[in-house]
């Protein structure tokens, strides 16, 4: 499937650091559009296998961080949310993030979703007419919520001053159960690619501070690990 690109400024995904080895931590659940088809169908063994690698935040091996923050990470991502204040103020002090650009970040989080909704409704009008992947409410409704997903996992990547956070055995496996739930992959890859750029005119060209860059480069290596995983073969080992 070819992913879209949009017209307006963003980071190169290619620009983004790729990661391998073992991974220190797993941060894993199925995302929001999965949990809403799978509640009206029962999941097969295929499926739950694939729910259990979907992965769409790692820790790198070579990150360092304390037990402490490390379990910051895992109790965020476990309940599917922001970093609390001082979660995110202890992370930065580590990282050298700065908390503030971050903080930014999260307050935009709900318009640049709602600005990527427009521009899907505009760029693929086919996909909520009757019959089309996001037609009824609760698969729209978990296309925007899984695109705050991705937003949210951006943020823990800049808190801990780490961009390659993309786990590309677990995105092949996010990419199948999208492939078996219908759901429309081409048009949230645009839709990642209209957040960035939506963010990035929010700042200023000449003043892009390392974190902010962080932040563009978390979105950008969201939709090349979805890119690249079109040409992985999924497998239990993973």
């Amino acid at each position: 499937m070819i992913l879209l690109k949009s017209s307006g400024p963003v980071v190169s995904s290619r620009l983004l650091p790729q990661t391998s080895g073992p991974k220190l931590s797993l941060l894993s659940l199925p995302t929001q559009i999965m949990r809403s088809s799978m509640e009206q169908q029962s999941p097969s063994a295929h499926m739950k296998a694939l729910i259990a690698q979907a992965r769409l935040f790692t820790l790198p091996n070579s990150l360092s961080l304390s037990n402490e923050h490390v379990q910051y990470l895992l109790e965020a991502d476990q309940a599917k949310r922001l970093l609390h204040g001082e979660e995110l103020q202890a992370l930065c002090s580590e990282s050298q993030a700065d908390q503030e650009d971050i903080l930014n970040f999260q307050r935009l989080m709900p318009s640049l979703v709602e600005h990527a909704k427009s521009t899907l409704h505009g760029q693929f009008p086919q996909l909520f007419t009757i019959g089309g992947s996001l037609h009824t409410p609760d698969r729209s409704k978990a296309c925007w919520r899984d695109l705050w997903h991705f937003l949210r996992i951006a943020s823990y990547g800049a808190a801990i001053g780490e961009a390659g956070f993309c786990d590309q055995q677990g995105y092949a496996a996010t990419m199948e159960l999208y492939r078996l739930l219908d759901v429309p992959v081409d048009a949230m890859a645009s839709a990642l690619l209209d957040m960035a750029s939506t963010y990035r005119a929010q700042l200023q060209p000449s003043a892009i501070s390392a974190t902010q860059q962080l932040l563009l480069l978390g979105l950008a290596g969201i939709h090349s690990a979805l890119e690249e995983s079109h040409h992985l073969s999924w497998s239990t080992t993973g």
